[in-house]
């Protein structure tokens, strides 16, 4: 066969069996057939390992790699060493896509010759499915120096490396930085993005984003509040390397955004998360010094220019104001929702 004009790597590390089932099938079912899926297990238990070797055999285009537990990133970075694709697209172990996704974002790549191709995706609870619609208009475009289009550097498309598809040459040089653990996918999206001169998007739903309450990026853990600042530390060294005017001053509007959605995600899965065992005042005493501390201070401080959905929005504008009682209503009504819809 030729070059594979798509890689498709997934990391796993101990997912359910029939979670795996689905993602690599709705993978191997693609109408695109010039493919090559690359798993890397990343230190998973027995169980986990045994699936991941029965699905090789299924299929000679699926190449499996098992290596001592490292995170995701390192797990990631095995796979794009080991890819031989035209193009890269990522998957996350638990979630499937449309089996037209491959195709429609290829030929779209090679016709407009883009270095990246995005599109949307349906949240998908236990009791519930939430068909996510990010931007208005079909084949929408972003093309450097111009302000209209494709807005690549809105987070809900800048914020994952999952839903698209990018050109190989984009990772020359370039890897996630395994000592991230915490939005690593998106400070490697700032790296990226310095080299994008064209991009597509597509509206349409292809990918499905099994929502887990309990996963690592929700789960509790006490070094949130340092994680994050390594991530924040690390996306502004990035920007400080850009000598573009125009990309720079995009990159840093970028910055605030991320740096708003890290509060709010410390909010629900730190400062007021269930597990913290703090009292009240402890907790409003935590939320009052993260929030007065940069980054977390500048992009409170910009809360209505920020190109983030309102809904997110609003708990920042209540920090503005020092109305932190207000910060924790809204992440109390998260929390209901989470528990209606898992």
């Amino acid at each position: 066969m030729s070059r594979p004009k798509v890689t498709v790597i997934v990391p796993v590390f101990n997912t359910r069996e029939r979670y795996l089932k689905k993602c690599i099938s709705s993978i191997t079912e693609q109408t695109l057939k010039n493919i090559e899926i690359i798993i890397v297990d990343d230190g998973s238990g027995k169980e986990t390992f045994e699936a991941v070797e029965a699905t090789v055999a299924s299929d000679d285009r699926i190449r499996a790699f098992h290596k001592e537990n490292g995170g995701v990133s390192s797990a990631r970075n095995m796979g794009l060493d080991a890819a031989e694709g035209e193009y890269i697209c990522f998957m996350d172990s638990d979630d499937w896509m449309d089996t037209d996704c491959l195709e429609t974002a290829y030929r779209i790549a090679v016709r407009k010759k883009a270095d990246m191709v995005g599109w949307r995706f349906c949240r998908e609870y236990e009791k519930k499915r939430e068909d996510i619609r990010i931007f208005h208009g079909d084949g929408l475009v972003y093309s450097i120096g111009r302000t209209q289009g494709f807005p690549i550097f809105d987070m809900r498309i800048m914020g994952y490396t999952t839903m698209k598809l990018y050109k190989r040459e984009l990772f020359e040089g370039r890897r996630y930085r395994e000592e991230l653990t915490n939005g690593e996918d998106t400070e490697l999206n700032f790296r990226l993005y310095m080299d994008i001169r064209y991009a597509v998007y597509i509206d349409r739903a292809f990918y499905h984003y099994r929502f887990v309450p309990d996963s690592a990026v929700r789960g509790y853990n006490e070094d949130f509040v340092i994680r994050y600042n390594q991530t924040l530390s690390a996306i502004k060294d990035d920007i400080r390397e850009v000598m573009n005017p125009e990309m720079k001053r995009e990159l840093k509007s970028a910055f605030l955004d991320f740096t708003a959605i890290s509060y709010l995600m410390l909010c629900m899965h730190y400062v007021f998360s269930p597990k913290n065992k703090h009292g009240y005042k402890d907790r409003i005493q935590e939320l009052k010094t993260i929030s007065g501390t940069a980054p977390y201070s500048e992009a409170i401080a910009e809360a209505g220019k920020l190109t983030i959905p309102l809904t997110r929005k609003m708990a920042l504008i209540c920090a503005k104001h020092n109305f932190y009682f207000g910060v924790m209503c809204i992440v109390k009504v998260k929390f209901l929702l989470y528990r209606l819809y898992g």
